[in-house]
């Protein structure tokens, strides 16, 4: 494999580790009651698509999947889980494409159209 592409491979890991940290930093924050209000409903008084997303997301992590149900169906049951599953699955593909120098394309780079990983 090129120093290029092991490069680029490289810094998509590093952007995983960031994007994990700074996840696991709002969790910790929604955890302490500090989560910012919508600011599509502070602005025009109806609820946005989302809302509820964020408490689905808490509820989940605490595991009580009912009560993430409750909180945004849509989110608890389609959205997050397809996310977490395409997010995985490129993070595993980019972990053993720089560990053994494959070229092998993920799933989500499939889908948005990228020609190399």
């Amino acid at each position: 494999m090129d120093r290029i592409r092991r490069q680029r491979l490289k810094r998509r890991l590093w952007i995983y580790a960031a994007l994990f940290a700074a996840a696991l930093t709002a969790v910790a924050l929604a955890f302490l009651g500090l989560t910012p209000a919508c600011v599509f409903y502070a602005r025009f008084g109806v609820l946005c698509p989302s809302c509820g997303a964020t408490r689905a997301l808490l509820e989940l992590l605490r595991l009580n999947p009912a009560a993430a149900i409750a909180r945004n169906p849509v989110f608890a049951l389609a959205i997050y889980p397809i996310a977490f599953l395409f997010a995985a699955e490129d993070l595993i593909v980019t972990a053993v494409n720089y560990r053994r120098g494959y070229g092998r394309l993920s799933l989500l780079q499939f889908i948005c159209g990228w020609k190399e990983s």
